[in-house]
C-alpha cells in the first residue's frame, strides 16, 4: 500500500476516548491473569532476571538479554513488587503500540479495536507460569517491526529498532534478515536487487551474531541452577534442538499444535499475498516471520506457550492488514463474508 493513498479524516475525539478505554481495559485484564499465574513463582522470575546482571543466570542463553533485567531493576526504586509494576507498564506500552500501528495501517477505530481485543485474548491464552522481562519487550519490538516493514522505505527505523532489540534477545537477527529479504525480493518480480537494504541487512545479521556471542562468553560466569555450572549446552548461538519432540507434539494435534499451526498459516498467508500482489515489503516480512516461527519449532518447545506471547500483536496486525487493506483480502471477504456485507456489518 502507498502511504500517500490515505486521505481519510483524522480520528475524532470519540475514537480517541474509545481506544484509550480499550487499552486500559485490555491492559487490566491481561495483568490480572498474568499476576494470578505468576504470584507463586515470582521469586524465581526475579532471580532469573537478577542472575543476568550478576553473570549467574539460569542458562547461558539468558546472558545477552540485558535490557529487560536492567529496566526491571530500576522498578525496585519505586515499588516493593518491581516485576508487577514492570508488567503493567510494558503491557500498556504494547497495547498502545498495537493501537498506534493498527490505526496507522487501517485508519479505522473499529479495526484498531478488533486488533487490540484479538491480541489481548490470544495473549491471555498464551500465559505460561514463566514469562521473562525480555518477552514483554519483544512484543513491542515485533509489533513495531510490522509497521516499519509495511510502511517505511528507509533503513533508519530498522537500525534504531535493532539497537533496542539486540540488547533484549538474540532474535534481533530477524531484523537484519528482513532487510536482506527486502533487498533480494525484487528478483521474484523480475527486478534488480536493492543493494542498500541487502548491505545493511547483512551487516545487522553479522552484528547480531557477534554481539550475542561476545556477551554470552564475556558476561557469563556460571549458572545459578544446581548441577548446571558452566552451562556448556548453551555455548552455541542457539539453545538445544527440539524439532523431533516438537514434531511429535504437532502430530498429536493438541491445543499447542493448533496454536502454532495458526501462527504459521497467518504468516504464510502474508507471504502469499505479498507475492501475489507484488508487494515486496509484505513478501519480505511474511517470509521473515515464517522463518521466525519455524525457529521455535527447531530450537524452542512448542508446549512452552510463553514463546507465542510476543507474537500476539504482530499476528493481529498481520491478519487485520491482510483482510482489510489488501486487494486479496477484499476479494476474499466478498467471496466468503457476503452475508455480513448484506447486513451492513462490513464493507467489501
Amino acid at each position: 500500500m502507498n502511504p500517500t493513498s490515505y486521505t481519510r479524516s483524522a480520528m475524532l475525539p470519540l475514537g480517541v476516548v474509545t481506544l484509550l478505554l480499550c487499552v486500559a481495559c485490555c491492559t487490566w485484564i491481561e495483568y490480572v491473569f498474568w499476576a494470578r499465574k505468576h504470584v507463586a513463582n515470582m521469586d524465581m522470575l526475579l532471580a532469573a532476571s537478577d542472575g543476568v546482571l550478576s553473570g549467574t543466570p539460569h542458562w547461558r542463553a539468558f546472558q545477552n538479554r540485558l535490557l529487560g533485567p536492567y529496566l526491571l531493576d530500576l522498578f525496585r526504586n519505586v515499588s516493593q513488587n518491581p516485576y508487577n509494576e514492570f508488567a503493567k507498564i510494558f503491557l500498556m506500552l504494547e497495547n498502545f503500540a498495537l493501537c498506534g500501528c493498527a490505526y496507522l495501517l487501517t485508519r479505522k477505530v473499529s479495526l484498531t479495536v478488533l486488533a487490540l481485543v484479538s491480541s489481548s485474548v490470544l495473549w491471555v491464552c498464551c500465559i505460561h507460569y514463566f514469562s521473562y522481562p525480555w518477552d514483554f519487550i519483544e512484543s513491542v519490538t515485533l509489533t513495531m517491526l510490522f509497521l516499519f516493514a509495511v510502511r517505511s522505505a528507509g533503513i533508519l527505523p530498522f537500525v534504531i529498532l535493532f539497537v533496542i532489540f539486540v540488547l533484549n534477545r538474540e532474535s534481533c537477527i530477524f531484523i537484519g534478515l528482513f532487510l536482506i529479504l527486502r533487498g533480494v525480493s525484487p528478483i521474484v518480480f523480475g527486478q534488480r536487487i536493492a543493494v542498500r537494504p541487502l548491505t545493511w541487512g547483512t551487516g545487522l545479521v553479522v552484528a547480531s551474531i557477534a554481539i550475542t556471542e561476545v556477551l554470552r562468553k564475556v558476561l557469563f560466569k556460571a549458572s545459578m541452577l544446581a548441577g548446571v555450572g558452566t552451562d556448556t549446552l548453551h555455548e552455541k548461538f542457539e539453545n538445544h534442538f527440539h524439532h523431533l519432540d516438537n514434531g511429535t507434539v504437532l502430530l498429536t494435534g493438541n491445543k499447542f499444535a493448533i496454536l502454532y499451526a495458526m501462527i504459521i498459516v497467518v504468516f504464510l498467508a502474508c507471504t502469499y499475498v505479498g507475492y501475489r500482489e507484488k508487494a515486496k515489503n509484505l513478501l519480505a516480512i511474511g517470509i521473515t516471520m515464517t522463518l521466525y516461527t519455524l525457529s521455535i519449532f527447531v530450537f524452542g518447545i512448542l508446549e512452552e506457550v510463553r514463546l507465542y506471547q510476543p507474537f500476539t500483536g504482530i499476528l493481529a496486525l498481520t491478519a487485520i492488514y491482510l483482510l482489510f487493506e489488501t486487494t486479496s483480502g477484499r476479494k476474499w471477504r466478498s467471496a466468503n463474508m457476503s452475508f455480513l456485507a448484506r447486513r451492513g456489518w462490513i464493507r467489501t
